[in-house]
């Protein structure tokens, strides 16, 4: 059975951010897991639809942790023109595969939220040499929102509160409202677990308010 889930995929970032706009503190290649250049050397190769999501998405757009692998939403068929990649897992929604070291989860767009993400929540990152498409912010913050519930049901305190994190850092750089997520989530989730969501967001949006300046004017 695959070993991957949604809490899984979506996942923790490596120490820096690796991008153009930073190659005046270029990143450390330590903290870049291995083989990693090589795998992105035959993704634009293959020329497939893709979308990067999980931790190195999330360092485009807040400083965060390491990871030791990628993950993409990438349709299984197109996985498998990769050169080199190698599938080691996979059901319905999810496959596991490697190249050389390199762990790469795999979301599959036969999940229809996946889907929905990969066609409408895609912008251009650059990478070293690499221009790939990346998730944006609130595709971030719907994909984590996702996986929260299954997370409570698992009693997996760590990566829920990581999860809320993570959520709390892009709401507070990228703020999204909730009457542009909920509705896309209403499909996805179940009524019981929309509503602990929605819970999520007002508890994130009381939080970040704690943060905010007095007005001069107070």
């Amino acid at each position: 059975m695959v070993t991957v889930d949604i809490a899984r995929v979506i996942t923790g970032a490596t120490q820096s951010r690796w991008t153009a706009k930073e190659q005046s503190h270029p990143m450390n290649p330590a903290s870049i897991p291995k083989d990693t250049e090589k795998f992105l050397d035959a993704l634009v190769a293959a020329d497939v639809p893709h979308l990067l999501v999980g931790g190195i998405a999330l360092l485009q757009y807040v400083d965060t942790r390491n990871t030791q692998d990628i993950d993409f939403i990438l349709a299984l068929d197109d996985a498998k023109k990769i050169a080199g990649l190698e599938i080691n897992d996979s059901n319905e929604f999810f496959a596991q595969a490697h190249f050389g070291d390199l762990q790469v989860d795999l979301l599959r767009p036969a999940n229809p939220l996946f889907r929905h993400i990969l066609e409408t929540e895609s912008t251009t990152s650059t990478f070293g040499r690499h221009s790939l498409q990346t998730v944006s912010p609130r595709g971030l913050i719907i994909l984590k929102l996702y996986a929260l519930p299954s997370l409570y049901r698992q009693g997996d305190i760590t990566r829920a509160s990581i999860y809320e994190s993570d959520i709390t850092a892009l709401q507070n750089t990228h703020l999204t409202s909730p009457e542009e997520i909920l509705p896309i989530l209403s499909s996805h989730l179940t009524e019981s677990d929309l509503h602990e969501v929605s819970k999520i967001l007002d508890e994130i949006s009381h939080k970040l308010s704690r943060f905010q300046r007095p007005s001069d004017n107070t």
